[in-house]
């Protein structure tokens, strides 16, 4: 359109001037001794215009000449650009398609000429960790830290989840404690570092984390409580924790009347009595909570307790079987206890209902306890014997295991399967 415009104004232009130079030419004279040079108006006009195309384009021309080397630069720049994106592409499809070794030198192929050169070094971070090359994995990190200073958080945030990946929990815990000095608010941060923590079971240092975490709801409340129960549950059982014998009754105190409910830390609570022989206060908690809530594990739990008070531990059990009738935990706590009271015939008893119920082989070696107890050394021998049979029967029988465990089986396998495969692990 431009175009026609433009030819329409010469066009008119020109026949304007042929017009003018039809009526009056006009003339131009040009003297300089001894010459002298005459010649119509329209004549020079057009010279000069003539002369005007020939000098645009000679400068033109020139100009272009010299600007050559920079054009020519933007254009293999942006050749080299397209190089990078594509051997980026190329790199990712390598990711998925779990071919590692050519995704890693996708990656590196023209990695200064791109736009995005952390994709490119996280990319064949995560091949070269595949590959089982430490060596190189980190190299590639540390080259992304140095060419993208601005984004270290991320970068140091990946060398965490690969650490985690390899199983090196002790390294990612150096380098996201290092980072939440500096990023102290960062929610993928702190959601990373606990599960470090629950990882390396250090309870103590997820004691001193959770609160932060529920006050920037990192997590959801659910999750949350599981974490709390977990860690307080750990750090009140000796064995588990490091807190020591000593510290764990300063733990149970600190904690609220809420979480001192709670079955999994109360249980955790009262194993760590019952070790150091604290019967009697072991069993005047779980007596008070099952008071109030019933729940089988503690019932379960109430009925390894020996304490001084076998008489109310029974008659509390008898209580709890008339509301909720006869369920295998209260049938083996009332066993139990009967034992504990040296009524061998009312614990057979209980023994023998538990096993009606579908009890596990367990239940044989207690009752040979008790015929062992009685002076019956032969059909204790026979129950033990029973025992073992039933143990080897459902070593033999995998088929006979429950639909949950079956599930928790497959689901371990099929994620321990695809652990070589996997894309680029992320955090949650």
């Amino acid at each position: 359109m431009k175009l026609i415009i433009l030819c329409l104004i010469v066009l008119s232009a020109s026949v304007g001037l042929g017009i003018l130079a039809l009526e009056d030419p006009g003339y131009i004279v040009i003297s300089r001794d001894p010459y002298e040079i005459r010649m119509p108006l329209l004549i020079l006009i057009l010279i000069l215009f003539l002369a005007f195309v020939v000098f645009y384009l000679a400068l033109n021309f020139l100009m272009k000449i010299i600007r050559a080397p920079k054009v020519l630069g933007k254009l293999k720049q942006k050749m080299d650009e397209d190089a990078a994106h594509k051997a980026c592409m190329q790199g990712f499809t390598g990711l998925i398609e779990g071919r590692w070794d050519q995704a890693e030198s996708r990656f590196v192929k023209k990695i200064e000429s791109s736009q995005m050169p952390l994709m490119h070094y996280l990319g064949a971070a995560y091949a070269a960790l595949q590959q089982g090359s430490l060596q190189r994995r980190v190299m590639y990190l540390d080259q992304a830290l140095e060419s993208q200073p601005k984004h270290r958080l991320s970068i140091q945030l990946t060398r965490a989840r690969f650490h985690c990946h390899a199983g090196e929990y002790v390294e990612a815990r150096k380098v996201l404690e290092i980072q939440q000095i500096q990023n102290p608010k960062n929610k993928t941060l702190l959601r990373l570092l606990v599960d470090v923590y629950q990882a390396l079971e250090d309870w103590q240092a997820m004691r001193g984390i959770l609160p932060i975490i529920k006050k920037m709801k990192v997590l959801p409340a659910d999750q949350i409580a599981q974490r709390e129960q977990l860690a307080w549950s750990r750090l009140l059982t000796p064995n588990e924790s490091d807190v020591g014998v000593l510290e764990s009754p300063l733990i149970w105190k600190s904690l609220t009347a809420k979480q001192r409910r709670n079955p999994a830390i109360l249980s955790a609570w009262v194993k760590n009595l019952l070790q150091q022989g604290e019967t009697k206060e072991a069993e005047t908690l779980l007596r008070r909570a099952l008071n109030k809530q019933y729940n089988s594990k503690l019932v379960d739990l109430y009925g390894q307790v020996h304490s001084p008070f076998i008489a109310y531990q029974i008659e509390l059990v008898q209580k709890l079987l008339k509301t909720h009738s006869e369920r295998p935990e209260l049938l083996l706590a009332m066993a139990r206890l009967y034992r504990y009271a040296e009524d061998y015939t009312a614990s057979l008893s209980s023994y023998e209902k538990v096993i009606a119920l579908g009890a596990s082989d367990a239940i044989f070696s207690e009752m040979a306890s008790v015929h062992e107890q009685m002076g019956d050394s032969e059909t204790a021998l026979n129950l033990y014997k029973k025992g073992l049979t039933e143990l080897k029967e459902n070593f033999e029988s995998p088929d006979e295991l429950d639909l949950d465990a079956k599930h928790m089986l497959t689901h371990d396998s099929e994620r321990e399967g695809n652990s070589d495969h996997s894309p680029m692990p992320m955090i949650r």
